[in-house]
């Protein structure tokens, strides 16, 4: 068995299923120690799915900054993070012109300050304690396309904004060796899309290159990239997952 991650401790959010689940089960396979936090109670059990031993679970909602900041700096003491997945968002259907600004701010407050809570209150204790390390955030084609059936505008906005907020943790936290990039898939077979009629289904795929929805260990390979020295010069980029929906 590979050790790739042997030493690294990966804060994942939105860990408790979905992509967050699958990218904390194969950095787990690697000797990752795993933190994953998520506001469903049911990451406790999703914590005794993953491989090896030492794993944590944090049940904390990323829109509570009170909340994050505790959690972690109270976690840190005895177990340092070193790197972040920010996987946790939630989808919005509804057309600009019938959104409302409180379903606007709560996607926003998720999506984008959700976010900024973890990735903050990590760097801060990273930079006290002098590490580097890697934080990748998970973006989406929408950000750069309008988005689609799975995400009208107030989601596309909201992954766009995260574009910027990527390339200003990068630029600010670079020189002291913690690297920031996003992850921008399209339409993946998720617990999310599960839901989705066999029409809708149809009418993702057809808009694709690749004439399917993309699997959830396609995203997780990028990912863990990113979170490898591997990616040692990759800071403030889009990885764009998207089977050619969109190119950069």
């Amino acid at each position: 068995m590979t050790h790739l991650f042997n030493g690294h401790t990966v804060l994942i959010t939105g860990g408790a299923s979905g992509i967050g689940f699958a990218t904390a089960e194969q950095l787990a396979k690697q000797g990752g120690t795993i933190v994953l936090m998520d506001r469903d109670d049911n990451v406790a059990a999703a914590l005794t799915r993953l491989p090896g031993t030492g794993h944590r679970a944090l049940v904390a909602d990323v829109t509570d900054e009170a909340a994050v900041e505790a959690a972690i700096f109270g976690l840190y003491a005895e177990l340092p993070i070193t790197d972040v997945v920010a996987a946790a968002g939630i989808v919005s259907q509804t057309p600009l012109l019938q959104l409302s600004s409180a379903e606007f701010s709560t996607v926003l407050g998720v999506n984008v300050l959700g976010v900024h809570h973890v990735l903050s209150s990590v760097a801060r204790n990273m930079l006290e304690h002098k590490q580097t390390g890697s934080f990748v955030v998970m973006g989406s084609a929408a950000a750069f396309n309008g988005g689609g059936l799975m995400g009208k505008g107030g989601y596309s906005a909201s992954k766009a904004a995260l574009a910027g907020l990527v390339r200003s943790y990068a630029r600010e936290l670079g020189a002291q060796g913690i690297r920031t990039n996003l992850i921008a898939p399209a339409a993946t077979e998720t617990p999310m899309t599960a839901t989705l009629t066999e029409e809708q289904r149809a009418t993702i795929t057809a808009g694709s290159p690749l004439g399917r929805f993309l699997t959830q260990d396609e995203i997780v390979a990028a990912i863990e990239f990113l979170v490898t020295d591997r990616a040692s010069a990759v800071n403030g980029q889009t990885i764009h997952v998207n089977g050619g929906l969109y190119f950069a």
